[in-house]
C-alpha cells in the first residue's frame, strides 16, 4: 500500500470507494455509510487471505460521497458492473430468465413476454424459471381473462372472432372502457402476486349472482373458470400457514461452485422456484448473498413481506432501506433456528445440493467448469480463458461476405456480447483480407478494460497471421490469441511454426470445438438471412400497395421470405398490417 494515503482526511460522509493499483487500475468497489470508518477497516488486524493480498495493491484510494446509503448501493452496483474490479463479487451468469410484462400505463394493457426489465412504467413479474413455466401462466391468465391480445384492430367498425368467442372484450374499437378493462388487468395482477383467495372469493359471489338470476350460461363459465385456478394452484405444494408471503432462499456450495434458489411461497404455496448458479471463489458468504438480494429484487417487482435465509447479508440496514424505497414495504430478514421455517428453508437448501450434483454429472457443466483450466495448462497462456472472443468468416463464392463474433464467458455463451460485420470484401474469396477486416474493425474500438481473455481464429495459420497483422496495425495489446483449423483439430499460436493437438477427450479441446462451432453457426446464420433479406426486399418491390413504410415493417418483424410464408391471409391481414387486397396479391405470389 502507498503509505501516503491521508485516512483522516476521508469523510465520514455516505458513499463509495475505490481502491486503485499502482497501474491505475480500479481493483475493489465498495459502499459505506461512513467512508472513513469502513475504509479504516481494511488496514485493521484480522484481516482473511483475499483482503490481505488487496490491500497489499492499494496504491490510492478514491471516493464518492452520497446523499444518502440508498444512492451509495445503487452506484456501487453500476460501478462495478462498468469496472469489473478484480477483488469484487462478480455474479455472472448467462441466464435471459423471463418475465410477464404488462404495459400498465397504456389505455388498455397489454400483457407480453419479456427477457429483461426496463424503465419504461410497466408492471413485471418473475423471473421465472424457465419459457414453458411463464407460458403455463400467460396461458393460464388468457383463459382466465379476455385480455387484449393484438394491436390493430382487424376491423374498423366491428368486433373480431376473439371478442364472439369471449376471448376478448374488443377495447381496439371501444367496446369496453379503460375503467372496466384495468379493472380486470387489477385482477390479473394479483393472480400474478399469488394472491388467489380474493380472486376465486369474488368469482364464486359473482357465479351465485348469475344463478340467482337464472343466467345459467355465465354462471357455468365462472364455475369453469374458478375449477381451472384451482386446478392449476392445487398443483402447488402447500408447505405452510395460509397467510404466509415470503421467500426463501438457500444456497449450495462445491465443486468452485455456488448454487442458490429462491422459493417464492405465496398463501402458503410454493408459485415460483428459480435457480442461479455462479463460480465461487471463497468470497465472504455475506458479501455474496448481499450482492444476490440487490440483483434479484432489482429484477422483480413481486416481493414478499418477509425473507428467510441462512445468514444475513452484509450491510443489512441499507440492504433493507433499499428494498422499501422500492417495494413500499418494510421487508425483515429471518435466520429461522428450529420453525416450520427452519424446515422449509432446510428444503430448499437440501435443492440446492441436488441441484449441484445433477450439474456435476453434466458434461456440458464439466466442460464450461475444467475447459478453461485445461486450456491455461495446455497452451500454456498468460491467464485463465474466461471470456473468449470468436471469429467466423461466411461467403458463397466471395459474395455477400460476412463475418461472427461471439462471446464466451465462464465457459458458456454470453449472447449479449455477439457482433456481426457486412465486410467489404467481394468478388473473390478471400478469408485472409476478410479475418483482417473484421479484426481491425473491433479490436479498433476495445478499451484496454475489456480485452478478452483470449481471441479465437476459425482458421489456420494464414488467419492468424491476418489477425495479428491486424492487431499489429492498430497497435493493440491482446493477451492470448489462437487458431483451429478443422480438419485436423490444430491449434496454431502466434510465433510457432508446430500446431498443437488437443487430446481428444479433453475439456479443453470440447470447450474450443464449442466456442468455434457456435462463431460458425452464428456467421451461417447472418449470411442466410442477408440473402434472404435480399430476395425479400425484391420480392416486396413488385408488389403495389407496399411501401417504403409497409416494406421496412416486413423486413423488421419477419427477416424472411420462410417467415412470411408461413402465414395465412388472415394473419397477413392482422400480424402483418396489410390491406386485405395487398395482402391477398402477397400471399398469392409467397406461393
Amino acid at each position: 500500500m502507498n503509505t501516503r494515503i491521508n485516512l483522516s482526511a476521508i469523510p465520514e460522509n455516505p458513499g463509495v470507494y475505490m481502491m486503485i493499483d499502482n497501474l491505475n487500475n480500479i481493483i475493489y468497489i465498495g459502499k459505506a455509510v461512513n467512508l472513513k470508518n469502513r475504509i479504516k477497516s481494511y488496514f485493521q488486524n484480522n484481516k482473511d487471505d483475499k483482503t490481505k493480498s488487496l490491500v497489499e495493491n492499494i496504491h490510492n484510494i478514491d471516493y464518492i460521497i452520497t446523499d444518502n446509503e440508498i444512492e451509495a448501493l445503487i452506484l456501487e452496483s453500476t460501478l462495478i458492473k462498468k469496472f469489473k474490479p478484480k477483488y469484487n463479487i462478480l455474479l455472472k451468469d448467462n441466464k435471459e430468465l423471463p418475465y410477464i410484462k404488462i404495459t400498465i400505463k397504456d389505455k388498455y394493457p397489454k400483457i407480453l413476454e419479456a427477457k429483461k426489465i426496463t424503465n419504461d412504467g410497466s408492471k413485471y413479474y418473475g423471473p421465472y424459471h424457465n419459457l414453458s413455466t411463464m407460458h403455463e401462466i400467460k396461458n393460464l391468465i388468457e383463459k382466465l381473462f379476455p385480455v387484449k391480445n393484438c394491436d390493430i384492430p382487424v376491423y374498423k367498425d366491428r368486433p373480431c372472432l376473439y371478442y364472439h368467442l369471449n376471448q376478448c372484450l374488443a377495447p381496439c374499437i371501444n367496446y369496453v372502457s379503460s375503467e372496466e378493462y384495468k379493472s380486470m388487468i387489477d385482477k390479473v395482477c394479483e393472480l400474478l402476486e399469488g394472491k388467489t383467495k380474493s380472486i376465486i372469493k369474488e368469482l364464486n359471489s359473482k357465479m351465485n349472482v348469475y344463478s340467482e338470476n337464472l343466467q345459467f350460461e355465465k354462471a357455468a363459465e365462472i364455475r369453469d373458470n374458478i375449477n381451472l385456478l384451482n386446478k392449476y394452484f392445487d398443483k402447488q405444494k402447500i408447505i405452510s400457514n395460509p397467510d404466509d408471503f415470503y421467500d426463501v432462499i438457500g444456497y449450495h456450495i462445491d465443486f468452485n461452485h455456488i448454487v442458490l434458489q429462491v422459493f417464492q411461497i405465496r398463501e402458503g404455496k410454493i408459485i415460483n422456484k428459480i435457480n442461479f448458479d455462479y463460480q465461487y471463489d471463497n468470497e465472504n458468504i455475506n458479501d455474496l448473498l448481499s450482492n444476490f438480494i440487490f440483483n434479484y429484487y432489482n429484477k422483480t417487482q413481486n416481493f414478499p413481506n418477509e425473507i428467510i435465509i441462512n445468514d444475513l447479508p452484509s450491510d443489512i440496514d441499507i440492504l433493507q432501506s433499499w428494498l422499501y424505497s422500492i417495494s413500499n414495504k418494510k421487508i425483515k430478514f429471518t435466520l429461522p433456528k428450529k420453525s416450520d421455517k427452519r424446515k422449509i428453508l432446510d428444503m430448499v437448501n437440501k435443492n440446492c445440493h441436488l441441484y449441484l450434483e445433477n450439474l456435476k454429472k453434466n458434461n456440458e457443466f464439466l466442460v464450461s467448469k475444467k475447459g478453461p483450466h485445461e486450456l491455461k495448462e495446455y497452451l500454456n497462456l498468460t491467464c485463465l480463458p474466461t471470456i473468449i472472443e470468436a471469429f467466423d468468416i461466411s461467403h458463397i463464392q466471395g459474395t455477400n461476405t460476412v463475418a461472427s463474433m461471439i462471446v464466451f464467458e465462464n465457459g458458456k455463451v454470453k449472447k449479449s456480447g455477439y457482433r456481426k460485420f457486412k465486410l467489404s470484401i467481394e468478388g473473390n474469396p478471400n478469408d485472409f483480407a476478410s479475418m483482417y477486416e473484421v479484426i481491425k474493425r473491433r479490436y479498433s474500438k476495445v478499451s484496454k478494460e475489456n480485452i478478452p481473455d483470449l481471441i479465437l481464429i476459425d482458421g489456420g495459420k494464414g488467419q492468424l497471421n491476418s489477425a495479428l497483422q491486424a492487431l499489429k496495425d492498430i497497435n493493440f495489446t491482446y493477451k492470448n490469441i489462437i487458431a483451429i483449423a478443422k480438419k485436423q483439430e490444430e491449434i496454431f499460436l502466434p510465433n510457432q511454426k508446430e500446431s498443437i493437438i488437443l487430446p481428444k477427450n479433453s475439456f479443453a479441446l470440447k470447450l474450443i470445438q464449442n466456442v468455434r462451432d457456435e462463431a460458425h453457426r452464428f456467421a451461417i446464420t447472418f449470411h442466410k438471412n442477408l440473402r434472404n433479406n435480399k430476395m425479400l426486399k425484391s420480392l416486396l418491390d413488385d408488389i403495389k400497395g407496399i411501401g417504403p413504410k409497409r416494406k421496412k415493417f416486413l423486413i423488421e418483424n419477419f427477416e424472411n421470405i420462410s417467415n412470411l410464408s408461413n402465414l395465412s391471409l388472415e394473419e397477413l391481414v392482422k400480424i402483418g398490417k396489410l390491406p386485405l387486397n395487398v395482402a391477398k396479391e402477397l400471399y398469392n405470389k409467397l406461393r
